[in-house]
């Protein structure tokens, strides 16, 4: 399902040649959190390409620990639509090649 995906991260990236750094915490049954860090390999050139890269850098984070993964961010939505309150709408039709 298409979602909106940020560009500032690679694009700040690829300008600076600053490495990305990925940090999530993970609780702990009894003794606060563990915080977690991983170094990404150098991002794609293309902006699609890169915001797919991080995309399953996070996909990898949250497989860790489901559980605890922010599900009620909404990130998934379309105009008009709230895509937590019924089922998934036809995705709309493509728009044909200009030129």
């Amino acid at each position: 399902m298409p979602a909106p995906t940020g560009l500032l991260l690679p694009r700040l990236a690829r300008r600076s040649g600053a490495p990305v750094i990925l940090a999530w915490a993970l609780r702990r049954p009894r003794d606060g959190f563990a915080l977690r860090f991983r170094r990404l390999p150098p991002l794609p050139e293309g902006d699609a390409e890169a915001a797919a890269a991080l995309n399953r850098a996070v996909e990898e984070a949250v497989r860790q620990a489901p559980e605890q993964y922010q599900w009620g961010y909404r990130r998934f939505r379309r105009e008009g639509w709230d895509p937590y309150a019924g089922p998934v709408p036809p995705a709309p039709p493509a728009s044909p090649p200009s030129g």
